[in-house]
C-alpha cells in the first residue's frame, strides 16, 4: 500500500513537472510571439511615420507652390490693372486731344463760311 500511494505520488509528480515543463515551453513560444509581434509594430510604426512624414513634406511643398502661384497671380492682376489704368489715362488724353482738334477744326469751318459768305 505504501508502494502504490508512492507510486501515485510519483505520477503525479511527474505529471505535474511534465506539465510545468509544457507551461514553459507554452510561455516562451508565446514569449517569442509577442517579441515578433513587437518587432513587427515597431516597424509598421515606422514605415507609417516615415510616410507621414514624406506626406507631410509634399503637403508642405504643394502648400508652398499654391501661394506662389497665387502670388503671381496677384502681381500679375496688378501689373494687368496699371496697365489698364494707363491705357485709360492714355486714351483720355488722345480723346481731349481729338475733341480739341475737333472744336478747333469747327471754328476753323465755321470761320471760313463766314469769310465765304461775307465775300459774296
Amino acid at each position: 500500500m505504501l508502494t502504490s500511494q508512492k507510486n501515485q505520488y510519483e505520477d503525479r509528480l511527474k505529471r505535474v513537472y511534465d506539465e510545468k515543463d509544457s507551461m514553459i515551453m507554452q510561455c516562451a513560444q508565446l514569449q517569442n510571439e509577442l517579441n515578433t509581434l513587437q518587432e513587427k509594430l515597431m516597424l509598421q510604426t515606422e514605415q507609417h511615420q516615415y510616410l507621414l512624414t514624406q506626406q507631410h513634406t509634399r503637403h508642405e511643398q504643394s502648400q508652398t507652390r499654391w501661394l506662389t502661384l497665387i502670388d503671381h497671380a496677384n502681381q500679375e492682376t496688378k501689373k494687368t490693372y496699371k496697365r489698364l489704368e494707363n491705357l485709360h489715362c492714355y486714351s483720355d488724353g488722345k480723346i481731349k486731344k481729338i475733341k480739341a482738334e475737333l472744336t478747333e477744326l469747327r471754328q476753323n469751318t465755321h470761320e471760313k463760311k463766314c469769310t465765304v459768305k461775307n465775300f459774296s
